[in-house]
């Protein structure tokens, strides 16, 4: 039995360090994307004179467009004009019935 359980625990641990390089990766990745929002506010507001206010009102704006002020940003999918299905914001023609899918704005 000792032989299994040496083999769980090693299965253990290679999950739990695969868990942290996720963890690790995801960080780097939102502290990449943190400095690159902050770099682009700051061009934006320096050059154009753009306001903070103006920046929560398109924040609350954006975060409303789903029906929900909850801090997610939710684009709705796209609904087949043929078999009324919905399908993903990615696709351009519907995954059930092959219809062209009307084009999606940003």
């Amino acid at each position: 039995m000792g032989v299994f359980r040496h083999s769980a625990e090693k299965a253990l641990r290679s999950t739990q360090d695969a868990s942290l390089d996720v963890r690790a990766e995801m960080q780097r990745e939102i502290d990449r994307l943190l400095l690159v929002n902050e770099a682009m506010w700051s061009l934006l507001s320096e050059r154009l004179g753009l306001t903070e206010e103006a920046l929560m009102a398109r924040m609350q704006e954006l975060d409303l467009q789903d029906g929900h002020l909850d801090g997610k940003l939710v684009k709705a999918p796209v609904q087949c004009p043929q078999c009324s299905r919905q399908n993903g914001r990615r696709h351009l023609t519907c995954l059930y019935c092959g219809a062209d899918l009307p084009p999606v704005r940003p």
